[in-house]
């Protein structure tokens, strides 16, 4: 069954959510030495995690980060590349870096995700990304990672649904998951559910209601809710309901993942539960 990592935690409060719904979270380089963080994760010490480079953030401390991924490993699912986004070359280059710092913990370097830049061709960006590049490293990895495609995902579905396509069928044919970084829309989402080749995804979509009060529906679409009297926090915890929904299959969905998605309409639902 495909996992949905919820990614942005921070702070104990939002630890608590996902401990309360018994889902999955994900935290970055950046926050991962804050004693708040640490406190959180030791309170919960069976809630499943995985971590984030922060690169994104401006990360670039490989020394660093091999040494916190030295000290998580016995907590996280995986670690995530330091990659760089659209960037391969240089991702490549740190993943053989960390390789070699975590060559004296086992553990630590098997948990080491190895990431594939979907609009990277070298050391630029390129539309299609590097096929040849991918079915290389799928000889070496039976799990994946596949960055540079939030951008894709905001700007353009079907484009998105076309690399995955082609990405799908060459880790069906080489028998390897992957998972999806920044994948917080439902239409794709449902989609990957279909295909042998999904394994997770993750998003930092629900924290919209922390931060906006934006509310997440079960349908995929969005809605204010500052007229509404739930607080950030319960809006990040509807969220996190609706996103929940969103993973399971619906039986009037295509069993191929790229040729359109169920028009069913499901009605919009609310809740809050203390």
């Amino acid at each position: 069954m495909a996992t949905f990592f919820f990614s942005g935690v921070d702070k104990l409060s939002l630890v608590t959510i996902l401990a309360k719904l018994q889902v999955c979270g994900m935290f970055n380089a950046g926050s991962a030495s804050e004693p708040a963080l640490q406190m959180a994760l030791a309170q919960y010490p069976t809630l499943p995690v995985a971590l984030d480079s922060g690169s994104i953030q401006g990360n670039q401390d490989i020394h660093a980060y091999s040494r916190l991924i030295t000290r998580m490993a016995p907590r996280v699912e995986w670690a995530a590349n330091l990659d760089v986004i659209h960037n391969q070359e240089l991702s490549d280059h740190h993943f053989q870096q960390l390789q070699v710092l975590l060559a004296g913990n086992a553990q630590a370097r098997a948990k080491l995700l190895w990431i594939y830049q979907c609009q990277s061709r070298g050391a630029s960006w390129h539309p299609d990304g590097d096929v040849d590049r991918l079915k290389r490293a799928v000889d070496q990895h039976r799990f994946i990672g596949l960055g540079g495609l939030r951008s894709v995902f905001s700007r353009d579905l079907l484009r998105a649904q076309d690399l995955l396509g082609v990405i799908g069928d060459i880790l069906d044919a080489a028998d390897t998951q992957a998972h999806i970084f920044g994948l917080g829309n439902r239409s794709v989402l449902s989609s990957c559910l279909t295909q042998r080749w999904f394994r997770s995804a993750d998003s930092a979509r629900w924290l919209q209601g922390l931060r906006s009060r934006m509310l997440l529906t079960i349908d995929g679409t969005a809605m204010s809710g500052t007229a509404l009297t739930f607080s950030g926090l319960q809006c990040a915890e509807q969220n996190v309901r609706a996103i929940q929904a969103w993973m399971q299959p619906k039986s009037t969905q295509p069993s191929s993942a790229f040729h359109g998605a169920s028009s069913q309409t499901i009605p919009v639902q609310l809740q809050w539960i203390d």
